[in-house]
């Protein structure tokens, strides 16, 4: 499904006229906030649109995004966000309802964050030679990790690996109705919705992975879940917040993995690279095997 698509279908009509008085397609994000104007986000800029939301855009959009039906979203709306048709995954916030340490229920919604999911296949291609074993994509926040993720995902599996996705906030495959919305090969089964810990648990009992694909580690709970994986034979793919080596050395708990040299492969992305926005990748050793082209601009 196409952004314009998206926008007829789930935007109410007044916010839909404004958002489509632009080039939404190139759009990475539409954010919506109650009383303040709507805002697009494009890969090296942000537009204020002069249309203010208003109490009854909200309600209608998000009507539209549960299909009227909002406990049938529940599980997705107490995680903050709501995945709908074409993987489009459309965070949330609000007046939450908490109950025994949980939330129970996000009322009163004042914010919509829409996150334009994308799919750029064959963007590892170029690189594939160079991505082997255990691999972590170490990346800042906006650079195409996940993209990056999603393409070796479906590259490997194309190529005969058993993959199994461990997608805890609904990112990497975008799935709709028990439907992967985005394309992560033949050979992929995926786990929704699910901490990393209890996904990883789950795959190793059952799915008989060759490799465990998860994106964003960083707690011990995660760092816990890669070891009990590779105890068990089993490769991991993975993505982590980070800038560089040195701060990823410092890193409380995946700095164990690096000292240790469990990563065959480091994947170091920067917004300023031309070759899909990959710097450097480097051998288990942190030796640069592969050097990207600078770019002074997005």
């Amino acid at each position: 499904m196409r952004v314009v698509e998206m926008c007829n279908k789930y935007l109410c009509e007044n916010v839909r006229r404004a958002v489509m008085s632009r080039n939404v397609e190139r759009a990475e994000e539409i954010r919506l906030r109650l009383n303040k104007a709507v805002r697009i986000k494009y890969c090296d800029s942000e537009e204020r649109l002069s249309y203010i939301v208003s109490k009854e855009d909200i309600e209608n959009i998000y009507g539209r995004l549960t299909q009227y039906s909002p406990y049938a979203f529940k599980e997705e709306i107490n995680s903050g966000y709501i995945t709908v048709e074409g993987g489009y995954r459309i965070g949330i916030s609000g007046t939450v309802i908490e109950e025994t340490g949980e939330v129970r229920n996000i009322k009163n919604i004042s914010s919509m964050n829409i996150r334009i999911a994308r799919e750029i296949k064959g963007c590892c291609r170029s690189v594939a030679e160079y991505i082997k074993g255990n691999t972590i994509i170490v990346s800042p926040p906006g650079a195409g990790k996940t993209t990056l993720l999603r393409d070796i995902v479906r590259l490997w599996s194309n190529s005969g690996k058993n993959i199994c996705v461990i997608d805890e906030r609904n990112e990497i495959s975008g799935t709709y109705m028990g439907v992967s919305q985005l394309d992560l090969g033949e050979k992929t089964d995926v786990i929704v919705n699910v901490s990393k810990a209890r996904g990883f648990e789950m795959a190793l009992r059952a799915m008989a992975p060759d490799v465990i694909a998860v994106d964003e580690i960083g707690g011990q709970a995660d760092i816990e879940a890669v070891k009990a994986a590779l105890n068990c034979g089993v490769s991991i793919l993975c993505t982590i917040h980070s800038y560089n080596e040195d701060e990823i050395s410092k890193k409380k708990g995946i700095s164990e993995l690096v000292e240790n040299k469990v990563f065959d492969t480091y994947v170091f992305m920067n917004r300023n690279f031309v070759e899909n926005r990959i710097e450097k990748i480097c051998d288990r050793g942190l030796n640069v095997i592969w050097q990207g082209k600078y770019l002074d601009r997005c």
